[in-house]
Parts: structure tokens; C-alpha cells; sequence
């Protein structure tokens, strides 16, 4: 579904636009919903009821739906460049703030009450934990994705992002996402991060 522009170089389609369904494939959707997580509530306010809306949504139509959150600390040995970026308590001394680490314990690790998982999607495993950036790099013991895995199980080809932080972790996982395959779709009014940047 492409055209070539006129005036292109080596005929390059510089205009072209994408088909939401193919009579050869049918799409299969999930929702990945990235770090929206009650420690972040503050930066998440804006959109919140955004992504309960995708939610409910996605339950009604029978998606699959991945919650993740992520904690970090700086000794954990696990990304030494973005701990060199940050530091062990952010770029402010006297106002320990940093998005890379989780100062509020266990509690600031639940999914955001307005779209968290059901008992039943816990239990069977649409919430985990990560420490890394990219929702894809969780392993299995036999160490293959746990997210892509799951997905696969579900047959799904098209991944819908929401959450935090659209310059760290929605990026890293929208990438990760296209490079195992999967259409991607970044809601532009469901991802916030903490800075303007």
C-alpha cells in the first residue's frame, strides 16, 4: 500500500500509508501497559483516565493486557550508564527524585488502582516485575522473553503502549517490540514522563 512520489530518489515511496486489516491475517491486539504504577501517580496524572478507558476497553473486546512495573536501585549491577547518568539519588542532592529508582518500597510497585489487574489476570502472570527499561527483557529460565512468549501464546502480532516514561521505557519497548515483529502503536495521550524534555 504505497505509492512512489514523483522526483523521488531511486524511486523511493515517499508517500505511503498502512492497512489496519488484511483478509490474509486477521489482527490480533494486546495492550502493554509500561511502569503505570502508583510511585509514578504524580507524573501520571494527565493520563490516567486515558489509560483506563484503553483498559476497559481491552478487557470488553477480550485483548490481552501486560501490566508492568519496574524498581531499580543503584547498586543492583544492572545498567551502570544510566546509573553514572543519575547517581544514587538523582540530579538533585537535596531533593532525592529519580525516575530510574523506587523510594516509596513495595507499595510504590502496584499498578495504578484506576487500571490495575484483576486477581485472575495476576494469577495467570499479566503482571510482573522488571528492572529494565524494555518490557521485553524479563527472561524465563530456558531464556526466552517473557513478554514475547506470552504474547505469542495469545497469537498476537500488534502491541498498543501506554504508561511512563515515553523517553526510557516506552521508547526502549516500542523498539523492542519492532524488532521481534510486532506492529506497534504508541497512544500519544497515554505515555508522560517527568521532565519536558
Amino acid at each position: 500500500n504505497f505509492k512512489s512520489t514523483p522526483g523521488g530518489p531511486n524511486d523511493t515511496p515517499l508517500t505511503f500509508w498502512a492497512t489496519w486489516t488484511l483478509s490474509s491475517r486477521p489482527r490480533r491486539v494486546a495492550l502493554l501497559l509500561d511502569d503505570a504504577q502508583e510511585e509514578y501517580r504524580s507524573y501520571a496524572a494527565p493520563i490516567i483516565d486515558n489509560m483506563a478507558a484503553l483498559v476497559k476497553v481491552f478487557r470488553a473486546k477480550g485483548c490481552p493486557i501486560m501490566w508492568s512495573s519496574w524498581s531499580r536501585q543503584f547498586d543492583d549491577g544492572i545498567s551502570n550508564a544510566m546509573d553514572r547518568w543519575y547517581g544514587l539519588r538523582g540530579l538533585r542532592k537535596d531533593e532525592p527524585e529519580n525516575a530510574v529508582y523506587i523510594f516509596e518500597g513495595e507499595p510504590g510497585l502496584a499498578p495504578l488502582k484506576e487500571l490495575a489487574p484483576t486477581a485472575k489476570e495476576v494469577a495467570d502472570g499479566w503482571f510482573y516485575h522488571s528492572k529494565m527499561l524494555d518490557m521485553f527483557w524479563v527472561f524465563r529460565p530456558d531464556g526466552k522473553s517473557y513478554l514475547d512468549e506470552k504474547l505469542k501464546e495469545e497469537g498476537v502480532d500488534t502491541v498498543v503502549i501506554a504508561g511512563l516514561w515515553t523517553d526510557e521505557c516506552i521508547v526502549a519497548t516500542a523498539y523492542a517490540a519492532l524488532s521481534r515483529g510486532y506492529d506497534v502503536i504508541v497512544v500519544q495521550d497515554g505515555v508522560a514522563t517527568a521532565t519536558a524534555h
